[in-house]
């Protein structure tokens, strides 16, 4: 389960967020719902949350100086902009701020979804099993992760569980944990100074020869060569 603060001095958004995340069967609990920028960043201190889902204009301090405050504070929350198009030049500086994605008002559920999609990292399902199991993955990826041992923690069969991630996921829950440790190792080879024999380690492929053959089928290059090409790009 991930954690959710939403900051909006209109009460009519929080509730249209807090329904689309129900409807969408998204694996998000809110923690808590504020209407001012000084009360959002005394949420967040208090529940480190997962998600803001924040408004621009509010009261007290601005949804730009609340980032900036989180962010000098390290906060580990991603931030979601709430705006309208009106604003949408504020929206562009809270990205420059940290931000990691705008949901435009009015707010719908397939936006909603895609915008935390890019946010988290991942791509939530309509089914909440599996937006679950997914949560799962991402936080155990270093594991040995096999379709026995999910099953087996989520107390379903394994030939449920591969129908489940076949129907809603287009692939097999197997692929999915491949496709999930190769989207984490591309995370760690921008962000981080570790070495591929360590990346290899750190998301489950203790044979590093295993993770160059994922890895090439996944990208089309081999870890090498997407690190260098990534340290090439400027800042």
């Amino acid at each position: 389960m991930l954690y959710a603060v939403i900051a909006d001095d209109e009460p009519a958004v929080g509730k249209l967020i807090r329904y689309f995340l129900k409807e969408e069967q998204l694996p998000i609990s809110i923690a808590a719902e504020v209407g001012d920028g000084q009360a959002a960043l005394e949420a967040i201190r208090q529940y480190d949350p997962d998600l803001v889902f924040m408004d621009i204009q509010m009261p007290v301090l601005t949804g730009l100086e609340v980032i900036e405050q989180a962010r000098a504070e390290q906060s580990r929350a991603k931030f979601i902009i709430v705006t309208a198009y009106s604003i949408f030049e504020y929206a562009q500086t809270a990205l420059r701020l940290g931000a990691s994605d705008l949901l435009l008002k009015p707010i719908s559920g397939e936006n909603l979804i895609e915008s935390i999609n890019r946010a988290v990292g991942l791509e939530f399902s309509s089914n909440w099993q599996v937006n679950e199991i997914l949560l799962y993955i991402d936080g155990h990826l270093g594991e040995n992760l096999t379709l026995e041992s999910i099953s087996q923690k989520f107390y379903i069969s394994a030939y449920h569980l591969s129908h489940l991630f076949k129907k809603h996921m287009g692939m097999s829950c197997v692929e999915c944990i491949h496709w999930r440790r190769i989207e984490k190792a591309k995370e760690l080879m921008k962000n981080s100074s570790k070495s591929i024999k360590e990346i290899s380690e750190m998301i489950g492929y203790p044979n590093l020869n295993n993770f160059y053959t994922r890895f090439k089928k996944r990208t089309g290059m081999t870890p090498k060569s997407y690190m260098m090409r990534g340290r090439k790009q400027p800042d």
